[in-house]
C-alpha cells in the first residue's frame, strides 16, 4: 500500500507505507537505519526517548528524508537504530512546512 499526498507545493508525492506508520501527533519523523534518505551524518548530541515499557533509545544519526518535493523543513529526520520494526512518519511535519 501507498500513501499519497498532493497538497505539498501543488505536486503528488508517494511514500510507502511498508515499514512506516504514519502519526498525526508526533514531533518529528523517527526513521530506521535502512529508510530512504539523503545528507545522513551523526549527531553530535543523540536525543533519548524512554519508552513507555522502560528502555531508552537515541537517535544516532541526522537526515532528510529522500522525497524533493517536500520543503527542507518537512523532510528533517533522525535515525534511531533501536526502533523494532518500523519508521514514525510525521503528518504534523508535512502540513507545518506548507
Amino acid at each position: 500500500m501507498t500513501y499519497y499526498f498532493n497538497r505539498v507545493m501543488n505536486k503528488e508525492i508517494q511514500i510507502p507505507s511498508e515499514n512506516n506508520i504514519f502519526d498525526l501527533k508526533t514531533a518529528g519523523h523517527s526513521l530506521l537505519p535502512n529508510a530512504p534518505t539523503i545528507n545522513k551524518h551523526p549527531t553530535t548530541i543523540p536525543l533519548c526517548i524512554t519508552l513507555p515499557d522502560g528502555p531508552a533509545i537515541a537517535y544516532t544519526h541526522i537526515c532528510l528524508l529522500d522525497i524533493p518535493q517536500l520543503p527542507v523543513s518537512a523532510q528533517i529526520a533522525h535515525i534511531m537504530p533501536d526502533l523494532a520494526h518500523s519508521s514514525l512518519i510525521s503528518i504534523k511535519n508535512f502540513g507545518d512546512a506548507v
